[in-house]
């Protein structure tokens, strides 16, 4: 390789593009374009997410347009002036030619990039930071943004190359510039083929999935991470192109007898070349290796996911299968994203196990009936808002996942499902022959349903989730409970067993069954007695009705406080002065809502050190009880949540009169309770060794001998809260991020009572991976203008309401007091009942159509009142929006249109200059 020649030639077409206006209206036209595609338009802000999405899914076909702008000249520029020759005469091999130029237009390429990544960083991070003091420190996801634009780089290459071959056809600088175009059409559908899916799916069949494979490789570096497969597909591409320029620029020296056979030869090269490239691309697929360079690690998985994935037992194969939106609302839009991301990576951990279709699925199409018919999967109507408007739509955000004949259909993944754990956990399920078994004590807490006189109460949902992961069995502790039959025992509001049920499940836990205990003195949710409250029947609604019912008998709950040594007060509730949510006031008017996180005063609310509790970040314990360790248990007592110290004690019958006076007589009455300053458990853990003494000899029968005492492990969890095991904790856990909500609440409960099962029952498997959260940067400049603006709207919309309110009670106090008078002066007049009745009827009939249109009328002001408001919220975004899209098509091509200003006058001040002096030459030597 002769380096001199290569950088000639590199520097000669480097200088040749950059030295003329011609190359600098290009990239600017491509700066232009990249800011228009991305920043113009309104998905970007409807998204609220500040990354190059927009631009990412189009940007293969911008490069049609600008790749052969660079790579039109390189050949056929040299052919058509007749330097083609020269060039090829020089002292180097067509190796350092062909790379010469090759460098040369990556470098082009590059620096055109470059002018596009500095507005685009500057804008982005703009609409990022939520303060303008804020503007110079990176609030977007670093590694994301640069790792997009080192993606796009990567794209660029073998366009490139192919560009180059393309110039080589032809002289004519316009059809080299199509040539380019036409030849990089495949390339560029193959990367953007997610773009095209819903287009093209019919046109690929069966081909549809590997394609879709390859292309999410090709895109992975602007998803942020880096792909061996992706980075050997382009290598490969690159070689390829750049050798068969070798071969046409070599057909010179073939001669025109050999001309048919040596094409013949080279043809033969060139596809041997291509299949040992595909080959290396196959190798790198089956060796992928990935790398997330987000700051925020948004498309790595967790170390558990690698290690479960990777080690999978078997050689069964997996197949998850996607239905997905194309387009869905802003709020479903990171969840899409996640989705997607995590489905591709868990494919690539291990392809030879694990394949993925995405299916792009709108609703009333083909796809959407076979998501249906095959797996249940259907569309959900969801609210969607857009600048002030809202609309209902119908999305699919569903997954199936199966292998063999079993198989797990996930019919819809809300916002706040955390989706790496259901996509992990089921594809365990679906390998798994033999699950663990969870058994769910039988008490009064209606776990698996009950009929009643009001209908059929449906299970909790925490059944339905158990059964996604265990075989839940049900224990009846009528009959002494057999350990051998479960793994984990679920015990809910235990304190509702009758005396010989309660003493088999405490036998059963000092036997050392693994336990997960929920007590609670004051069920707010679970419509359940409290523990220290009378059982009810399942007959009492109807017993009601004739006589009192006598409540059913109790067991001693006392004996299983003293087996594993706390104390907990059935009627003591704990309330806490903490509301982490000021816009919910109704937190911070019943304290007994108590909120335990690292804002709610002590330094350790969650044990860092246990897997149950460790990286929890918030629970919430409506009306909780508290459990306190007695000093002699030789039991180990481990506090998993504890409250702050803005504390205190209720007793639930004071609080219960105290509710029911203000119901009745429609007073403030001030709460009873008693602070004491102290910091209470919410949840622990105990286990230890117990020794189960031997039975009296003198009251043995005769003839039997006493066997020795035995020694048992305890393995317990106890929690003093039941509600949060139902409906209304996985509804909110289920709507995650609601943007029409005001507040969103960020409770683990859910995960909380998970990982205290997966614990017990020896299966830590999914504990990290349920814990994790991934954290996307949103348009925090955007989200702050516009909440200023919907802010107002929504007080003047909420003002509206409260005087048309006012109005229509005014109006009818008026009919009120009219009725009031007519009724007054008719009993003045003695008439008969009758009489007096009629006429009032007349003035009250008359009033009411009077009321009511003026009620119809008020309406109608408020309604319009309502539509304007909403009116002028929508164009208050839409203007917002409007002067960044201004911003973003002015700041772009300015740093290339003033470098092509400065090149421009500083060649014509040295062209000047020149001519000047030449002139002077000519008149000294006339002279």
């Amino acid at each position: 390789m002769n380096f001199n020649i290569l950088r000639a030639v590199f520097v000669r077409n480097f200088v040749s593009f950059y030295s003329s206006l011609t190359g600098y209206a290009f990239i600017a036209l491509f700066v232009l374009l990249n800011a228009v595609v991305n920043f113009g338009s309104d998905m970007f802000y409807d998204a609220n997410l500040a990354n190059l999405d927009i631009l990412t899914a189009l940007y293969p076909f911008i490069m049609l347009l600008f790749v052969p702008a660079i790579t039109m000249g390189l050949w056929a520029g040299e052919r058509r002036d007749g330097t083609d020759e020269l060039l090829l005469s020089m002292p180097g091999s067509d190796f350092d030619i062909v790379l010469g130029k090759y460098l040369a237009a990556v470098a082009i390429y590059t620096v055109a990039l470059l002018f596009s990544l500095v507005p685009n960083y500057i804008l982005l991070n703009a609409l990022a930071s939520p303060d303008r003091a804020e503007i110079l420190h990176p609030s977007i996801d670093v590694g994301l943004f640069f790792g997009t634009y080192f993606g796009y780089w990567l794209m660029g290459l073998p366009m490139l190359a192919i560009g180059m071959v393309a110039s080589f056809l032809t002289r004519n600088l316009t059809l080299a510039w199509l040539l380019g175009s036409w030849f990089n059409v495949v390339l560029a559908v193959l990367i953007g083929l997610a773009t095209l899916t819903m287009y093209l799916a019919g046109v690929f069949g069966n081909l549809l999935p590997v394609l879709l494979e390859i292309s999410d490789n090709l895109t992975a570096p602007c998803r942020g991470t880096l792909s061996l497969m992706g980075f050997v597909f382009y290598a490969v591409t690159i070689v390829v192109m750049l050798y068969l320029c070798m071969v046409l620029i070599g057909q010179r020296h073939w001669g025109r007898r050999g001309r048919a056979l040596m094409g013949l030869h080279y043809l033969v090269r060139t596809l041997a070349l291509a299949i040992i490239g595909t080959s290396a691309v196959v190798f790198a697929r089956q060796h992928e290796v990935r790398v997330d360079v987000t700051t925020e690690q948004l498309t790595s998985l967790s170390k558990e996911t690698k290690r479960l994935l990777t080690d999978l037992e078997g050689d069964r194969v997996v197949l998850i299968e996607a239905f997905v939106s194309p387009n869905v609302p802003e709020s479903y839009l990171r969840t899409k994203k996640n989705l997607e991301n995590t489905i591709r990576e868990l494919a690539a951990l291990n392809p030879s196990r694990i394949r993925q279709q995405i299916i792009q699925t709108e609703d009333l199409t083909k796809e959407a009936t076979i998501a249906e018919d095959r797996y249940g999967i259907t569309p959900r109507e969801v609210l969607n808002r857009q600048g002030g408007k809202y609309s209902v739509e119908r999305i699919f955000m569903g997954v199936s996942i199966r292998s063999g004949l079993n198989r797990v259909t996930i019919p819809f993944l809300d916002r706040g499902i955390p989706i790496e754990y259901e996509l992990v956990r089921s594809i365990c399920t679906v390998l798994e022959e033999n699950r663990k078994k969870i058994g769910v004590l039988l008490t009064d807490a209606p776990l698996f349903g009950q009929a009643s006189m009001q209908g059929t109460v449906p299970p909790w949902p925490i059944i339905e989730e158990l059964e996604k992961q265990f075989e839940v069995v049900r224990v009846d502790a009528s009959q002494p409970i057999d350990p051998g039959n479960f793994d984990v025992l679920l015990a809910v509001q235990p304190s509702s067993l009758g005396p010989e049920p309660m003493q088999h499940f405490v036998d059963a836990v000092r036997s050392g069954v693994p336990t997960a205990i929920f007590e609670d003195p004051a069920p707010l949710l679970a419509g359940v007695p409290g523990t220290g409250q009378p059982r009810r029947s399942a007959q009492d609604q109807m017993m009601m009705m004739f006589q009192q019912p006598q409540a059913p008998p109790k067991g001693e709950i006392k004996d299983l406080w003293e087996l594993l040594g706390v104390r907990f007060a059935p009627g003591t509730i704990v309330w806490q002065k903490y509301n982490p949510y000021p816009k919910v006031e109704h937190f911070g008017e019943e304290p007994e809502f108590v909120f335990v996180d690292k804002g709610s005063g002590t330094d350790r609310p969650f044990n860092p050190d246990d897997p149950i509790t460790s990286g929890l970040q918030q629970l919430l314990f409506p009306f909780p009880g508290t459990i306190v360790r007695l000093n002699v248990s030789p039991l180990e007592f481990e506090p998993l949540v504890e409250t702050g110290t803005l504390t205190g004690t209720v007793e639930l019958d004071e609080l219960m009169e105290m509710m029911q006076l203000r119901q009745q007589q429609g007073v403030s009455i001030p709460r009873p309770g008693r602070p004491t300053g102290e910091a209470y458990v919410m949840a622990a853990r105990i286990r230890g060794e117990i020794k189960t003494p031997a039975a009296d000899p003198t009251e043995l029968p005769e003839g039997e001998s006493s066997e020795k005492p035995t020694v048992s492990k305890i393995n317990v969890v106890l929690v003093a809260d039941i509600d949060m095991l139902t409906q209304p904790f996985f509804e909110l856990r289920r709507r995650g991020d609601d943007p029409e909500v005001d507040v969103y609440f960020e409770f683990d409960n859910i995960t909380f009572v998970l990982n205290v099962l997966d614990e017990l029952a020896d299966d830590s498997r999914f504990i990290d991976i349920r814990k994790r959260r991934r954290q996307h940067r949103p348009l925090a400049r955007i989200e702050k203008e516009t909440e200023k603006t919907r802010e107002d709207v929504a007080e003047a919309i909420a003002e509206s309401q409260k005087d048309f309110e006012a109005a229509r009670q005014k109006e009818q106090d008026k009919l009120n007091e009219q009725v009031r008078d007519l009724e007054q002066r008719i009993r003045a007049e003695k008439l008969d009942l009758m009489e007096i009745a009629r006429r009032v009827a007349m003035v009250q009939q008359a009033g009411q159509k009077r009321l009511n249109a003026e009620v119809e009328k008020l309406e109608r002001s408020r309604d319009q009142t309502i539509k304007e408001k909403r009116t002028e919220e929508k164009e208050k975004v839409m203007e917002i929006r409007l002067s960044y899209k201004k911003l973003a098509w002015l700041l772009a091509p300015i740093p290339p249109i003033l470098l092509g200003l400065l090149v421009f006058l500083a060649r014509y001040t040295r062209e000047s200059t020149h001519a000047r002096q030449r002139e002077k030459a000519i008149r000294s030597r006339q002279g």
